[in-house]
């Protein structure tokens, strides 16, 4: 990075925000890229006492003031897998409780890790892209690649980091020893839930010889249709599975009982807009999961490394039968298809003619462009305003309780928008 991009990072973050769009795709792209999503982890603003953020910010306190106590790095390691459910989050917790209790540096720490997958993956997705990109609908739909999982998501930080880190494994494969290994181990350090996605990974590269791929291709596009259509088993028809989630633990009964919070689910059927925000990401997904099953007919076809399309697809049919268990958790991965159909639809797909396509193409425009107004408008409420008029010295010093939604509302009423 050169030493003036370096200074006006330093100076004013957004200036070079703008810089991004000077069309060069390069190294120093994806550095200033990633250094942004540092600054913004560091202003990242705390919505009330609620959330995984401000448990994160908690135990940041509660460890600092044990470390006085006595308590060791040692001591953080055996409660690991026990009071804690993955190693990411207290390590780090732990490095930052050792020099401050604020939280600022550990969200700052926290998108350090989660903005290098970040920014890598839309660097190497933008390299890798035809250069041709010939509809706008292209655009688009980048667009909704690139706000799938943005840096505001942090409030989520193990399972987001890890699942970034995921795609950046598949899009960095060469089918090596170390590829699989760093697939199958990396991302479990990030949160425990991937050590699911592992087994199904392993399941995917031993079996695949004995797979069929038309067989597994159907099998993807059936469970597809069952998940998107929003079909979910209730907790009285998978109790064995539920059993087998919680296993007697406190600590994951703990975690099903928040991830299936009845209160936010009725304030999310309440919204309008966050309910017709959920049910066009259903179908754009939907629509992802077609153009997978119609663009890849062939185990040749190699768009992520070298993982083949039958990895491909058998990845994508477990993933999707496992999103019929009813915790709102088991859902997530399903975030691994969007990703996925995203990408190949912005490489594979060709404008058609005809008034089917042309309907479909206006639907999915006036989809995404809702979802993106609305992940937009909640980003802005985890924006620090300063991330727009300051820096990392000037949040440091006046806070970060103001976001950039209350910024706005305090200049121009609350419903002025």
């Amino acid at each position: 990075m050169s030493v003036n991009s370096l200074l006006l990072l330093l100076i004013w973050p957004f200036a070079s925000f703008l810089s991004l769009f000077r069309g060069k795709i390069d190294i120093e792209f994806r550095n200033v890229f990633w250094f942004l999503c540092v600054f913004f982890g560091f202003g990242f603003v705390l919505k009330g006492d609620v959330g995984d953020s401000y448990r994160y910010a908690e135990e940041l306190k509660e460890i600092n003031f044990k470390i006085k106590l006595g308590f060791s790095f040692i001591d953080l390691l055996s409660l690991i897998y026990t009071q804690y459910s993955d190693p990411f989050s207290p390590i780090v917790t732990f490095i930052i409780a050792y020099f401050t209790p604020d939280y600022r540096f550990l969200f700052g720490i926290y998108a350090l890790f989660f903005g290098y997958f970040y920014s890598s993956n839309i660097f190497i997705i933008l390299n890798n892209l035809n250069k041709d990109i010939s509809t706008k609908l292209k655009y688009l739909i980048f667009a909704y690649l690139l706000l799938i999982l943005p840096i505001w998501e942090i409030n989520g930080v193990r399972m987001w980091t890890g699942f970034h880190a995921v795609f950046y494994g598949l899009l960095k494969s060469k089918n090596s020893l170390l590829d699989r290994a760093y697939i199958l181990f990396v991302p479990p350090f990030f949160h425990s839930s991937f050590f699911i996605f592992s087994a199904i990974y392993l399941i995917a590269v031993l079996g695949q010889k004995y797979i069929s791929l038309k067989l597994i291709r159907i099998v993807f596009l059936l469970s597809s249709f069952v998940v998107y259509t929003g079909f979910r088993f209730t907790f009285e028809q998978t109790a064995f599975i539920g059993d087998l989630g919680s296993g007697g633990s406190e600590l994951l009964e703990g975690k099903t009982s928040a991830y299936n919070n009845e209160y936010d689910l009725e304030l999310e059927q309440s919204s309008w807009f966050l309910n017709w925000s959920a049910e066009f990401s259903r179908q754009i997904n939907l629509i992802l999961a077609v153009g997978l099953f119609i663009f890849i007919r062939t185990d040749k076809y190699n768009i992520f490394g070298s993982i083949s399309s039958r990895e491909l697809f058998t990845i994508g049919s477990i993933v999707s039968l496992i999103a019929l268990h009813p915790s709102i958790s088991s859902g997530r991965f399903l975030v691994w298809i969007t990703f996925i159909g995203s990408y190949i639809f912005i490489q594979e797909y060709e404008s058609r003619k005809g008034l089917f396509y042309y309907l479909l193409e206006i639907a999915i425009v006036i989809f995404i462009l809702f979802i993106l107004v609305i992940k937009i408008r909640f980003g802005f409420e985890f924006f620090n305003y300063g991330f727009f008029l300051g820096n990392l010295f000037s949040i440091y010093f006046l806070g970060n309780d103001i976001s950039m939604l209350d910024f706005y509302y305090a200049l121009f009423g609350k419903y002025s928008s």
